[in-house]
């Protein structure tokens, strides 16, 4: 069996921290023996007026519930852009952020069924979803959601087999993730997979093309270094992430960040 737990350690996914006062974003993380599937638990409210929160890339699959609003749950696939999401008045979200990989096989659903795309959760992934949104809409507070949600992601573990990571595609993820999406992935697992095969495992379970998934690695490596510099450290990031100079860095933030960091 393919011990998964690499991409937890390889990749930590960032999104954009709530750019004003009408937005409060928040992220948890799961029980332990979920580490290896899901990167984190997420809060997302709307203060009492409709606001605008910008979805960086990072090549994750989330389930999202609104919990001021019974069933409205969504499956939001990994995306190959940067978008933004409107949120009304009052609106309370708690989500479930994926890691790369892990969507198909928890849920038997191919991601590339809901990549680029918002969909209804139930019309993706049939009652078991409702089942969740249920309990978590009678929940009274947020550390009863986390709760609920580590016990049916482990009950969903438990039924799906947790089954394991294709061969292949753990050896591609690998050298995407050590290399900081700079690695040659075709090249590096030729001996294992075919290109055309390669697309195949990624369409499935990433819900992107290799190169795509690869440059939105490359760009949360660049995110990870300017996040938490004051002015952001660009040429810092050009080199921290392998680009080619500036004005590559800053076409690649512009599709997959919407705008500058």
């Amino acid at each position: 069996m393919i011990d998964h737990a690499f991409i937890r350690r390889l990749y930590r996914p960032l999104q954009p921290d709530a750019a004003s006062g009408l937005l409060r974003y928040r992220e948890y993380a799961p029980a332990a023996a979920l580490l290896p599937w899901v990167h984190c638990y997420w809060t997302l409210a709307a203060a009492s007026f409709p606001a605008q929160y910008a979805v960086v890339a990072d090549g994750c699959v989330d389930l999202i519930l609104n919990c001021a609003f019974p069933y409205d749950a969504w499956v939001a696939g990994s995306a190959a852009t940067a978008f933004r999401v409107d949120l009304p008045t009052g609106s309370n979200y708690f989500g479930v952020r994926l890691l790369p990989g892990t969507f198909t096989r928890l849920f038997a659903c191919s991601a590339d069924e809901v990549a680029n795309t918002l969909a209804p959760a139930e019309l993706v992934l049939g009652p078991v979803i409702r089942h969740w949104a249920e309990r978590m809409q009678l929940a009274a507070d947020p550390s009863q959601r986390l709760t609920l949600t580590d016990a049916w992601l482990q009950e969903q573990l438990a039924a799906s087999g947790a089954p394991a990571l294709d061969a292949p595609l753990a050896r591609a993820l690998y050298h995407v993730l050590i290399s900081r999406g700079n690695a040659r992935i075709e090249h590096a697992v030729a001996d294992w997979v075919g290109p055309r095969q390669l697309r195949r495992l990624f369409a499935r379970h990433i819900g992107l093309a290799p190169k795509v998934f690869a440059r939105i690695v490359r760009f949360q490596a660049a995110l990870d270094t300017l996040r938490p510099a004051t002015p952001p450290d660009w040429a810092g990031a050009v080199e921290a992430a392998g680009y080619f100079d500036q004005p590559h860095l800053l076409r690649e933030f512009r599709q997959f960040y919407g705008r500058r960091p």
